[in-house]
């Protein structure tokens, strides 16, 4: 989840969550449809009513929740859905009976401890998921929920299609399902197009929009938010009357946000920096002339965050890792960005502390990654004719395979419990500027393997005498180091990288 999670503010969209709580609640019955599917544009609030639901049901009819996030590497893939799912079964310590559950899946993982290696995520859905909620008769009669938010958010369209198609056959193939599904997302054409073709009969929809009183949602919302940022900067607010800044200014904010609940919230952040004057940011944002929406008032607030930034270009080689963050790629923890544009890592929280109200930062020295709060903006600055002199393109390959082999690499650390300091830093930059040279390097490091203690396997030897190219290289060096890893803990050698030193002639 993004942190902090979005949550719906007390009296804020009281239609909508009165109507899921009523689905929520139903007895199971022959009339029920077995997924709920709620849909709305860009920043409408589909994240929000999700969390505020699962956190008022859980322990009740709320099992399990997965929430998809482009920007997140571990969540932008269905590779981890079915694993957080059944995870969430299993310590499940609700009001339904959650024992034989729990006692299903440990034994199938029991008999089966790699079941997650190499099966089919259908299958493995079977087994950890169905089966095991089939075994608890009390769920017949009291249907537990999953909720899945962002399904849109998930990279791959034919994940998104088959992951539906799971979710479908798990309500229709069962006489009585024992979970039902309430899925958010936005109306992308291959979704709608999916449940046309297939959901017909246990497929219920709502759309979000203004019937649902939302311009008067947003500006409840704006009210408590402006209370709440003259209360926290009274010195600074003094002067100011003391509603501020008045139901004509929140009037005209509503119409900006054109039902979009992101436009809201990015607006309150943006206002409430504590580095800024929250007069003179409201003034900045009324200022911005603006031709129609839905997306130019949104676009135009991006603007005005972005020219906050005082390195831009540094800022934007920073998002290019960020945004494009692979699955398994660790490339939007700051050490890993630090290192791949040679940056000092206390300097990240610096350069985009202007980016406050878009992105979540984590201090210098974690592991914690930078996410993005709401995926309008990643959209924003992938598009470059929205964001004009802002567009963020993909990474060239040279920083992308950097940003791989670095997080390999501490993948590798973990494994052989090694220091963070090792392999050390000179020896690494080594390696990558040397990475799309001869294969006598490889070589060279496949003999200092031997003096750690390892010895190459037949097939790696194989390897090295194939015709290099930049990618496969990579992956060539970081076997060895994995080798080297092994060698270095079963020997308890202290690895002297010395050795290499006649390398560096070549």
């Amino acid at each position: 989840m993004r942190h902090p999670p979005p949550k719906c503010d007390p009296d804020t969209r009281l239609e909508i969550l009165k109507k899921l709580r009523a689905w929520i609640r139903r007895k199971g019955g022959s009339n029920r449809c077995r997924i709920f599917w709620v849909y709305g544009t860009v920043g409408v609030g589909k994240s929000a009513i999700a969390q505020t639901l699962c956190e008022e049901f859980a322990g009740s009819n709320m099992l399990a929740n997965f929430f998809f996030s482009r920007t997140d590497s571990t969540r932008n893939n269905v590779n981890q859905f079915v694993a957080t799912i059944a995870y969430q079964l299993a310590t499940y310590q609700g009001q339904l009976n959650h024992r034989w559950t729990k006692s299903a899946i440990m034994e199938v993982v029991r008999e089966n401890p790699n079941i997650l290696d190499g099966v089919s995520m259908e299958s493995v859905f079977e087994q950890l998921v169905l089966r095991p909620c089939l075994a608890v008769r009390s769920w017949m009669r009291t249907k537990g929920v999953v909720v899945v938010d962002g399904l849109d958010e998930c990279l791959d369209v034919k994940s998104q299609e088959r992951l539906l198609l799971l979710l479908w056959k798990a309500v229709t193939a069962n006489p009585s399902p024992p979970i039902d599904f309430l899925l958010f997302s936005r109306p992308d054409r291959q979704i709608v197009g999916y449940f046309n073709r297939i959901c017909q009969t246990e497929l219920e929809r709502m759309g979000i929009t203004n019937t649902f009183q939302t311009d008067r949602d947003i500006e409840t919302f704006l009210n408590a938010r402006f209370r709440e940022i003259t209360k926290k900067h009274s010195t600074a607010m003094k002067n100011v009357p003391e509603v501020w800044p008045g139901s004509s200014i929140v009037t005209q904010l509503v119409q900006k946000a054109c039902g979009q609940f992101v436009y809201a919230t990015t607006v309150a952040k943006y206002v409430d920096d504590p580095h800024a004057l929250p007069t003179e940011r409201l003034d900045e944002i009324l200022n911005m002339k603006t031709e129609s929406c839905p997306y130019t008032d949104l676009d135009l607030l991006y603007h005005q965050i972005l020219r906050n930034c005082r390195d831009i270009r540094t800022v934007k080689r920073i998002l290019q890792l960020v945004l494009y963050s692979e699955s398994d790629i660790a490339s939007n923890e700051p050490w890993l960005i630090a290192w791949v544009l040679e940056l000092k890592e206390e300097m990240i929280p610096i350069l985009l502390s202007a980016l406050h109200s878009v992105l979540d930062v984590p201090d210098a020295n974690t592991h914690e990654r930078i996410q993005v709060y709401h995926a309008s903006f990643s959209d924003y600055l992938r598009d470059a004719e929205r964001s004009k002199e802002f567009f963020v393109p993909p990474p060239p390959d040279c920083l992308r395979l950097h940003a791989t082999f670095l997080s390999e690499l501490r993948d590798i650390r973990s494994r052989h419990c090694l220091p963070h300091s090792w392999p050390g830093k000179t020896s690494i930059e080594h390696v990558i500027e040397r990475a799309s040279g001869e294969v006598a390097y490889l070589q060279a490091l496949a003999r200092y393997l031997y003096l750690c203690g390892g010895k190459p396997e037949e097939e790696l030897a194989a390897i090295l005498q194939s015709e290099p190219d930049y990618p496969s290289m990579t992956a060539r060096i970081l076997l060895l180091y994995d080798h080297i890893a092994r060698g270095y803990g079963d020997s308890q050698l202290t690895p002297d990288w010395n050795i290499l030193a006649p390398l560096h002639e070549w």
